[in-house]
């Protein structure tokens, strides 16, 4: 017998709306890097996977075409950004 789940279960009669976001939280970091200048730099951002927050900095800069030259390196479980 496997071991009980605690659960709630509640029924509903329309779904809520769903909310969109413009943007991203992301696309602040990219816009601030562009803003600095620099070529180089080293993001942290803390309770965030290094290997997490750079596959959303990559799809960020995928998606608009403002953030093309930017490209994202992960090394020894840091991120960095880099103008090319």
């Amino acid at each position: 017998m496997s071991p009980e789940i605690p659960y709630e279960l509640e029924e509903v009669e329309e779904l809520p709306r769903r909310r969109f976001i413009k943007g991203s939280k992301y696309d602040a970091i990219l816009d601030d890097f562009l803003s600095r200048g620099a070529e180089k730099a080293l993001l942290k951002v803390p309770g965030v996977a290094p290997n997490y927050l750079a596959t959303q900095l990559r799809k960020r800069i995928k998606a608009k075409p403002e953030y093309e030259g930017i490209k994202v390196a992960v090394i020894s479980n840091q991120v960095y950004l880099i103008k090319e």
